[in-house]
C-alpha cells in the first residue's frame, strides 16, 4: 500500500496540507464524490501520525463499501480518483500562494471577456505586485512578459492608433527570459561535458555567449 502513487504522494504534505487538502475535498465546487471524502477521512489520521503502513486494502475496503465483496478494479480506481485529486489542489494551492501569476490568469480572462472597464485597475494592481519581487529570475521575466503580452493585446482591442504600444518592453522582457534560462542550460552542459559524452552541439549557443 505504500508503494501506491496516492501514498507516496500524500506523505509528501505537511499537516498543514493535508488539512487543507481535507478542506478542499468538502468543497462542493472542487469535489462531489462522497467515497472520496470518506476514503480521506480514514487516510488522514494515520498520515499525520505517520502510521499509514498499517493500513490494508481490506480495511480501507471495509470502511468504505462494509461486508461487500472486494473489488480490486474499483478499489484501483477509488484511489486513482483520489490521487487526481490530490493533484488538482497541489496546482490550485500552488496558484493560492502565487500572486502575480494569479493575477496575471486574471488580465488573460478579462481580456477574453473584453471587460475593458475592470482591466486598467486590475493591471496597475498586477504590475506593483511584480515590481515587488526583489529575486529576479527566469520566473519573473516570465510572468513580466507575459504581463506585457497581455496589456498589448488590451491595448490593439482598442483600436486607437494613438495608444503607446508596448511591443518593445514585451520583446524584451521575452528576451531577458530566454537568455536566463538559455545560459543556465549552457553552463550545465559545458559542466556535464567534463564527465559526459554529449554528441552535436547546443543550437545558438555561441550567438548566446557573444551577445
Amino acid at each position: 500500500m505504500t508503494e501506491t502513487k496516492l501514498f507516496l504522494l500524500l506523505q509528501t504534505f505537511s499537516v498543514y496540507e493535508l488539512n487543507r487538502f481535507n478542506k478542499f475535498l468538502h468543497s462542493p465546487y472542487y469535489n462531489e464524490d462522497d467515497v472520496l471524502v470518506q476514503l480521506y477521512s480514514l487516510l488522514l489520521p494515520h498520515f499525520k501520525t505517520q502510521t499509514q503502513h498499517a493500513l490494508t486494502q481490506k480495511t480501507i475496503w471495509k470502511n468504505l463499501k462494509g461486508n461487500a465483496r472486494f473489488h480490486a478494479v474499483k478499489f484501483a480506481r477509488i484511489f486513482s480518483d483520489l490521487l487526481k485529486k490530490a493533484e488538482e489542489f497541489m496546482v490550485v494551492d500552488q496558484l493560492k500562494h502565487n500572486e502575480s501569476k494569479k493575477h496575471i490568469e486574471l488580465l488573460a480572462v478579462l481580456n477574453n471577456r473584453q471587460l475593458t472597464k475592470h482591466y486598467p485597475e486590475a493591471s496597475k494592481l498586477t504590475r506593483k505586485k511584480l515590481e515587488r519581487t526583489s529575486f529576479r529570475n527566469g520566473e519573473y521575466y516570465l510572468q513580466l512578459f507575459q504581463l506585457e503580452a497581455t496589456e498589448n493585446t488590451f491595448i490593439e482591442a482598442q483600436n486607437q492608433r494613438t495608444t503607446a504600444k508596448n511591443i518593445l518592453q514585451t520583446t524584451n522582457a521575452l528576451d531577458t527570459f530566454y537568455l536566463i534560462n538559455k545560459l543556465q542550460y549552457i553552463a550545465a552542459t559545458l559542466h556535464y561535458k567534463n564527465f559526459l559524452s554529449f554528441e552535436g552541439e547546443m543550437n545558438m549557443m555561441q550567438e548566446v555567449l557573444t551577445h
